[in-house]
């Protein structure tokens, strides 16, 4: 991916193994002040990715910044609750509907964000809406 395109304050993330995270704009304020340092996942994320670019989903509509993640936990979803719980931003009935069904979950554990001064629109940098993880190469 070329990062000519891209805003200078993202272009410096830009990697080989780089990927783009919808999330609830909720969910992104509470990543971006440090509250929540874990970010849940139903698939299992690329091992070697540890830069996330965050999309907000709507009605932000763009991308904000940037988080780097130093691990991936998985497991049963009890588990991964147990773990992760004082740091994740959401009630154990959220959690438990957001794995229904599932035999294991996944946390991204957030090592350090950046919010970038002025939101990236997607069609600025040639890039369509996320439903899941889109890697970037």
């Amino acid at each position: 991916m070329s990062s000519q395109s891209w805003p200078s304050c993202a272009a410096s993330y830009l990697c080989k193994d780089c990927g783009l995270i919808p999330i609830w704009p909720c969910f992104a304020s509470m990543i971006y002040s440090g509250v929540k340092k874990f970010e849940y996942r139903k698939r299992d994320p690329r091992k070697n990715v540890k830069t996330f670019f965050i999309y907000e989903t709507y009605p932000t509509s763009a991308i904000t910044g940037v988080m780097i993640v130093n691990s991936v936990l998985s497991g049963d979803p009890e588990m991964i609750w147990e773990k992760t719980f004082c740091s994740s931003g959401v009630n154990r009935h959220g959690f438990i509907s957001y794995y229904a069904g599932k035999k294991i979950a996944y946390a991204l554990k957030i090592e350090t964000t950046e919010v970038f001064s002025s939101p990236i629109f997607l069609y600025e940098i040639g890039l369509s809406v996320p439903q899941t993880i889109r890697y970037l190469s």
